[in-house]
């Protein structure tokens, strides 16, 4: 309940729709790990849709690329999304990402969604 009355008050005072960074900085970020396929993916559209910037990082490029076109053409926001290589079971790949990342100054992180999971593998790898 509380939710609708702050959603219905923020029509009514002609707040944005896209969620704003404070200070004006433009769109919010999320990373969402297992992007790709399934709640990840629909969690991606859901918040293209609403305005986010999206960055996909999943193990498997091949299958990151496609789902980024797709939510692209699905959303018609193609350039608010992108995809990184993250393997979670790998704490190497867990590093590079975070270089990867890290390494643009001007690149936000708002929302981190963990939805990958490292599987089968009950060990990480390093």
């Amino acid at each position: 309940m509380h939710n609708e009355r702050v959603r219905a008050s923020a029509r009514a005072s002609g707040a944005p729709a896209r969620p704003a960074a404070p200070g004006g900085g433009g769109p919010r970020t999320a990373v969402i790990t297992g992007g790709n396929a399934g709640l990840g993916f629909e969690c991606a559209k859901q918040m293209l849709a609403a305005g986010w910037r999206i960055v996909l990082a999943c193990r498997n490029p091949t299958k990151a690329a496609t789902a980024v076109a797709t939510l692209g053409e699905l959303t018609g926001k193609p350039d608010a999304i992108e995809a990184m290589v993250l393997d979670v079971s790998s704490l190497a790949s867990v590093n590079d990402f975070a270089k990867a990342y890290l390494s643009d100054e001007t690149r936000k992180l708002h929302v981190l969604i963990c939805n990958a999971t490292r599987g089968s593998r009950w060990t990480c790898r390093s």
